[in-house]
């Protein structure tokens, strides 16, 4: 659900103008409006973590860098990472997403001193800690809390910075099209959203 955006990055994760930015997962669904999002709330800097057969969309997004996690180890990346270079913001939207990654504990390595990570999904034990003692002051686990406010903002930036959905694919709503649409997500392969229309 979009609101999640705003909710994850501007409040979640406190992005303010001039921040820098990773996000993990940068070619799916979240990923891309993640890419835009920042873009719109002033970020200075955004890296992007996807596929390297993804790393041109995610630069037209936004993106001033694409890491090809397929090539490259993130810590590899980063070894030579300065003070100044770390981020404020790490979005996560990989881990916990069905492929076994878990990027949280080196995500936390590349945070400023006063940055964030935050995920929506992850392992058992962050969403366990979610529901009983609560997250360290650094780590943000989002659950949506649709409202009208954040869909109004979402709508104001189509208009104002361009901002758009990338669509993996639209699909009727229809038994055997929810089980395409889910079967497509399930392969993790969508580039975007799966769009279900309930006017097809």
């Amino acid at each position: 659900m979009l609101p999640i955006l705003p909710q994850s990055l501007r409040d979640a994760g406190s992005l303010r103008p001039g921040g820098r930015v990773l996000i993990i997962g940068a070619s799916g669904g979240c990923g891309t409006s993640g890419i835009q999002l920042s873009k719109a709330l002033g970020a200075s800097h955004i890296e992007a973590v996807c596929s390297g057969k993804n790393a041109a969309l995610v630069q037209e997004l936004g993106a001033d860098k694409v890491i090809d996690y397929t090539q490259e180890d993130l810590m590899e990346h980063f070894k030579e990472l300065k003070e100044e270079e770390k981020f404020d913001v790490v979005y996560d939207t990989a881990s916990g997403s069905g492929g076994g990654e878990d990027y949280k504990e080196k995500s936390l390595k590349l945070l400023s001193k006063e940055g964030q990570y935050v995920a929506i999904n992850g392992a058992a034990s962050f969403w366990v800690r979610q529901f009983t003692i609560g997250q360290k002051k650094n780590q943000k686990l989002v659950i949506v809390d649709p409202n009208t406010k954040d869909l109004e903002d979402l709508a104001g930036m189509v208009t104002e910075s361009g901002f758009r959905p990338v669509i993996a694919k639209q699909l009727p709503l229809t038994e055997d099209a929810v089980k395409e649409g889910f079967k497509l997500l399930k392969s993790r392969r969508a580039v975007g959203k799966v769009v279900f229309d309930m006017t097809m």
